[in-house]
């Protein structure tokens, strides 16, 4: 399956709620601030770990871990295990820039930045790659998966019950080539 083809797949099975409504505003922006902080914390490790960019001195005495990270990477992951760790790490802090973008939206202090948004896409898209090359699959197998999980979780449509009611094992067997129990 190629990206024309499966987000349509995709948005077949996206929520059409969106319960405004029960949510308070100042905390979703108070957690969206919390969640963008900690991810840029986490951004300041991945540039030191896989850029030699020094780390901010405050932040020096948390690098004295027990964890050896080229012999984690060498021993508990796939061939290049160092792009496994630097993808997910990579999805992860632009993820974070993604929420930095909305937040400053929603407070008003900018509008939706559409630019940004595609190029923050592009970079996660660049991160999913290396983790993808790790593991020896590609953008389609992962977008076939993911498809054939959503149809078995929404056979129809979308349903607030089974978003929030998954049969967690019945995709499990799926995702790893059995069928559906």
């Amino acid at each position: 399956m190629d990206g024309k083809a499966y987000i349509p797949q995709a948005m077949r099975t996206a929520s059409d709620q969106f319960h405004s409504d029960i949510i308070n505003s100042d905390h979703l922006i108070a957690s969206l601030k919390l969640c963008t902080n900690n991810l840029d914390f986490l951004d300041k490790f991945k540039k030191a770990l896989f850029y030699g960019k020094e780390l901010p001195e405050m932040m020096q005495s948390a690098t004295n871990g027990k964890l050896n990270l080229k012999e984690f990477a060498a021993e508990k992951l796939p061939v290049n295990g160092e792009f496994v760790i630097h993808g997910i790490i990579g999805v992860a802090t632009e993820a974070g820039e993604l929420l930095e973008t909305l937040t400053k939206t929603m407070i008003g202090e900018q509008g939706l930045d559409r630019v940004n948004i595609i190029e923050e896409l592009g970079d996660v898209f660049w991160y999913m790659a290396m983790i993808c090359i790790s593991l020896g699959v590609s953008f389609e197998e992962v977008m076939d998966l993911n498809i054939e999980k959503l149809k078995l979780r929404f056979p129809e449509r979308f349903s607030a019950t089974r978003a929030i009611y998954r049969h967690i094992d019945k995709e499990r067997d799926l995702l790893e080539g059995g069928e559906p129990k």
